[in-house]
């Protein structure tokens, strides 16, 4: 099996890489593990591509150990203890042929195989958590990572002067009852044009940073009452798809500050999202242990597979597409009116106002109507 043929990778809980292929006839997937080796502290808490071709996967594991994976060959090619700071990697890249690891105590550091020494950037995470939960790295500018995490406001980090950040936000002004707002950054995305960031929060809030213009952010709204776990860009400038942990999956237009939809058939709380970079399609992955493909501009769900284990991260190919019948299918469909008849289906979905006109037009039965039960 070629390496393009899984167009999908999936980290598990339980330390499984699954290769995913994805298309209209069938679903195979594939463990790239031994089952007989896995612990808990093998644990996959991040994965991302090591090169601009996605040869190789990079897996972040929980006891501070990244795995390459060469996915042409389908085989680990390397393994790399990588012991810096305290707690699971969050975050993991690679910048000029290095290593660059992101520990949740808040180290991060670079790890250069043809030297003795690596190069440690440490900075003091600010707040009581001092906990990081996400690292990213600028697609266009590979050498600035983003970081962020509970109580640890949105900084931006240069590699080739890491003495102290290029940018580091300011919280929000306080509330309206004068209490401050607390920050729990839970994922970070760089927007199309990479010069601003956008973050979720697990206090339910959606911010853009724009680093050149303040150190606010320059948009700011919140998400109903969900705790927001994962983002991702969508095809689309200035559109997000993020997902909570309570299982909703939302398609979000930043500049309107509003949700413009959300997906249908979700269940659990969402562990990680991405998104295609040119193509309507999102991946997730949620506690159910289903992966899902949707389409984004019809929320239809267009696949769901159930994986078996805990699953936690995803990666998706720049290639990943569906065929042509299957895109000709979907917008169709958006552009057809579904035939009325004895033998057509059409589905019918209830909004809430529909659900108040239905309550407010039932008929009211009097009291003096009830008939008494007889027990025989």
């Amino acid at each position: 099996m070629k390496h393009t043929d899984f167009n999908l990778y999936v980290g598990a809980e339980t330390g499984i890489l699954k290769g995913i292929n994805i298309n209209n006839q069938n679903v195979i997937v594939k463990n790239f593990h031994n089952l007989k080796k896995l612990d808990k502290q093998e644990e996959i808490c991040s994965l991302a591509w090591g090169d601009s071709e996605e040869t190789d996967v990079l897996i972040g594991i929980r006891c501070q150990k990244v795995r390459t994976f060469d996915s042409e060959f389908n085989c680990f090619s390397s393994c790399m203890e990588t012991l810096a700071g305290s707690g699971p990697i969050v975050g993991v890249a690679r910048f000029e042929g290095a290593l660059v690891t992101a520990a949740e105590s808040g180290t991060v550091k670079v790890w250069r195989t043809r030297e003795k020494e690596s190069k440690a950037i440490e900075f003091e995470s600010g707040g009581g958590g001092k906990n990081i939960a996400r690292m990213r790295q600028n697609p266009t500018k590979p050498s600035v990572f983003a970081i962020g995490g509970q109580e640890n406001t949105l900084r931006l980090w240069d590699l080739a002067n890491p003495e102290k950040p290029l940018f580091k936000a300011k919280n929000v002004k306080n509330d309206f009852l004068n209490l401050r707002v607390p920050i729990w950054i839970s994922d970070i995305a760089f927007l199309q044009d990479s010069e601003r960031i956008a973050t979720t929060s697990r206090h339910s809030h959606i911010r853009v940073y724009s680093p050149k213009e303040q150190l606010r952010p320059v948009i700011d709204f919140t998400f109903e009452d969900e705790p927001l776990t994962s983002l991702s860009t969508a095809n689309k400038e200035w559109e997000v798809v993020v997902g909570s942990g309570r299982g909703r999956l939302g398609l979000f237009d930043l500049r309107q500050r509003r949700i413009v939809h959300s997906m249908k058939g979700l269940v659990g709380g969402i562990r990680d999202v991405v998104c295609h970079k040119t193509r309507p399609y999102v991946a997730s992955v949620s506690l159910d242990r289903h992966l899902r493909i949707h389409e984004l501009n019809t929320k239809k769900l267009l696949f769901k597979v159930y994986l078996k284990s805990r699953l936690n991260s995803i990666l998706m190919r720049s290639s990943f597409a569906l065929d042509e019948t299957e895109e000709l299918e979907i917008k169709e469909e958006m552009q057809t009116p579904v035939p009325k008849g004895d033998d057509s289906i059409e589905e019918i979905t209830i909004s809430d106002d529909e659900n108040d006109d239905i309550w407010n037009n039932m008929e009211c039965v009097s009291g003096n109507a009830s008939k008494k039960l007889k027990y025989t």
